[in-house]
């Protein structure tokens, strides 16, 4: 009777295994998101939307969000006539599908903190030195349009 129990036991833990494997085997890839497949850390593919199957343990799947996202960063500026003020910057910016993957391979799920803050800071501070502080104020909207288009022009 042990040995009728020992099996039973063996093919029970055997049995839970290959569920776990089969289970942890299919990836599902959300609308607005792209998956990045990586098996033992390198670039493999980019994952359009829906269900897909990889190689447990060896695969695996990073989701990159593609749809419209925000960031917001403080940072202190200088004006053409020496002002020293604080401003509170917001970037509403979206990933283009096509790139993906060489954003990821470059840099990573934190493209937002990795590259655009920094970039954002560093436009900021180089068009904010070119107005005057009154100058700021009076053409908010022809300065934010300059920070813009130089924020795209290096993006």
């Amino acid at each position: 009777m042990p040995q009728f129990s020992s099996k039973l036991i063996r093919g029970a833990i055997g049995d839970i295994i290959l569920l776990i494997l089969a289970f942890s085997s299919i990836y599902i890839v959300s609308e607005g998101e792209r998956g990045v497949l990586t098996r033992n850390g390198a670039f493999v593919a980019v994952k359009e939307p829906g269900l897909g199957f990889k190689v447990p343990v060896i695969d695996s799947v990073t989701d990159m969000e593609i749809r419209n996202m925000r960031i917001e960063t403080p940072v202190h500026v200088y004006s053409s006539d020496t002002q020293q003020y604080k401003a509170a910057v917001s970037v509403n910016y979206d990933l283009n599908p096509a790139e993906v993957e060489r954003i990821f391979k470059a840099e990573g799920v934190y493209y937002a903190d990795r590259r655009l803050k920094p970039l954002v800071e560093t436009v900021l501070k180089e068009v904010a030195g070119k107005y005057s502080a009154q100058r700021t104020i009076q053409e908010r909207d022809i300065f934010g349009a300059a920070v813009r288009d130089a924020i795209r022009a290096e993006a």
